[in-house]
């Protein structure tokens, strides 16, 4: 698998990696008005990367993925194929604000949920993530042979968006 960023570039320093990186970068800025207590984090950048192998091995049964890759692909040429890949884009804005903070209550027995005071919780949104996830072999062994590994077969996961996301965390 050869890989090439969305310059073209293709090589490295470490020419034994020739191909297979992608460029990362990640981006802080600061977002809000601290004056009006609305100030936070805006978090965005890309990532990406490829790894050969990576297993599990316990008492000589081995489950492990060959050809995991993480990317977000780029049509250059408007034909609807993939020609290039860039890393994997990514944004989200972390806030402090004030949230109805939830509590699990035991009603005599019964368990249930009821909303308490507003509180100051983390709430991480905006949160974008797009790209693919692949797996190009999802396999089992219990040799020391590789060649009698037992794949139980590929995974794709393609143009993932996470837009509108919001996740809360209140302290304890």
């Amino acid at each position: 698998m050869a890989l090439a960023d969305s310059t073209g570039a293709i090589t490295d320093v470490n020419t034994s990696a020739a191909g297979r990186f992608v460029r990362g970068e990640i981006v802080i800025q600061g977002t809000g008005n601290y004056a009006q207590g609305t100030s936070g984090l805006r978090i965005s950048g890309q990532f990406g990367g490829a790894i050969d192998e990576a297993a599990w091995i316990d008492e000589g049964q081995e489950f492990g993925i060959q050809d995991l890759g993480f990317f977000h692909g780029v049509d250059d040429n408007s034909d609807g194929i993939s020609d290039t890949i860039e890393g994997m884009h990514f944004t989200m804005d972390i806030n402090v604000v004030d949230h109805k903070s939830w509590d699990h209550v035991d009603n005599g027995g019964a368990a249930g949920v009821a909303g308490s005071d507003n509180v100051a919780a983390l709430a991480i949104s905006g949160l974008a993530l797009e790209g693919t996830i692949m797996m190009g072999s999802l396999y089992l062994d219990s040799s020391t042979a590789s060649v009698d590994r037992q794949s139980l077969g590929s995974v794709l996961v393609k143009d993932i968006d996470m837009t509108g996301t919001t996740v809360y965390i209140y302290g304890h």
